[in-house]
């Protein structure tokens, strides 16, 4: 009777490990991807090398979470705008060296950019890189999702979609 106690604690401890286990990793995932919309770089075929569902880039635990929150939502204001052909909100939402690069409203036959997911964020000081996963819907058809990479600056203490960004080199 004593073992039947003792194996029985052992299975409850070893079931909750377990349920601890899978929320720290579900919610870890969670935090990486975002359903909704996103857009297309001139290299949709590019790939991570780094297969973890997030980067860490140097910054600390706390701060890539907040900074990963505002490139999402960047990335997201933007498309809205995009999908929205509203050239307008497109400008106020990307960088001010790509702002003279909108000049014009996507074509209304041209679909609308749906974002499947974040896999990868990369930082370097005032500039992240995301890649992200998109895919394009015109009606009831869809395109196949595509990998590519965007960049976003921190432009006044705020972190907004830059494709134009470039990372710092050093000197």
């Amino acid at each position: 009777m004593i073992v039947a106690w003792v194996l029985g604690g052992v299975a409850v401890v070893a079931v909750i490990a377990l349920v601890v286990t899978v929320v720290v990793t579900r919610s870890t995932s969670d935090d990486s991807v975002v359903a909704g919309a996103s857009t297309r770089s001139s290299d949709p075929t590019s790939t991570s090398s780094d297969p973890s569902p997030s980067g860490t880039g140097s910054e600390p635990e706390s701060a890539d979470s907040a900074a990963l929150t505002e490139i999402r939502a960047a990335l997201l204001a933007y498309i809205t705008a995009r999908n929205a052909r509203d050239v307008g909100r497109m400008r106020a939402a990307v960088c001010t060296q790509s702002r003279d690069r909108i000049t014009g409203a996507p074509p209304s036959d041209g679909g609308d950019i749906v974002l499947d997911g974040f896999l990868d964020t990369v930082f370097d000081g005032d500039v992240a890189q995301s890649e992200v996963v998109s895919h394009l819907e015109k009606g009831t058809e869809r395109t196949a999702s595509e990998k590519s990479r965007e960049r976003f600056l921190k432009e006044q203490g705020s972190w907004i979609y830059c494709p134009d960004a470039e990372p710092d080199i050093g000197a």
